[in-house]
């Protein structure tokens, strides 16, 4: 269970205030980057690839030894799809929760993980409107984004398989 706050939405600004840029498609995985498993990676790098102009938003670690290996696993799936990480992927520094919130208005969908789904994330985006692209897994902790759409009447959000996420996400 959770006890989600609905935060009050700040102000919406525009992208560039928030060192974002504003052409193109930004999608958002604001989790932790210890949820990202490696099939997100090659998850992640398909969508990139499937939409030329689109950028992928991360937060950086708590610790900058984990965000460099992490940045190093994603380079790799991204190569596979012949996607450089270089303007193609944002990684912004941990912020307060008004500026994380402004950034998922900024955003254009989140991208949820496989393993480990969105909780208070996929609840910040849903009150930002924030559409969440998520595939159900196997356990529970997997499966929170997509009730959470299934509940809010949003279930085209829910893809079948990897390929369909890719689909909803392009």
């Amino acid at each position: 269970g959770t006890r989600y706050v609905r935060p009050v939405l700040p102000e919406r600004i525009a992208r560039e205030a928030l060192g974002l840029p504003a052409e193109g498609t930004l999608y958002l995985c604001p989790q932790s980057l210890f949820k990202i498993a490696p099939d997100d990676d090659a998850l992640f790098a398909r969508v990139l690839a499937a939409v030329p102009d689109s950028r992928l938003v991360l937060f950086e670690g708590r610790h900058p030894a984990l965000t460099r290996r992490y940045l190093a696993r994603l380079d790799a799936a991204l190569a596979a799809q012949g996607v450089a990480r270089g303007e193609r992927v944002i990684v912004r520094p941990q912020v307060r929760h008004d500026l994380y919130m402004q950034t998922n208005l900024a955003c254009d969908a989140m991208l949820d993980t496989l393993r480990w789904s969105g909780g208070n994330t996929s609840l910040d985006a849903i009150v930002a409107g924030l559409p969440i692209v998520t595939l159900p897994g196997r356990f529970m902790r997997a499966r929170q984004s997509a009730a959470m759409l299934a509940i809010a009447g949003a279930p085209e959000l829910i893809a079948k398989d990897v390929d369909d996420y890719v689909r909803i996400a392009s």
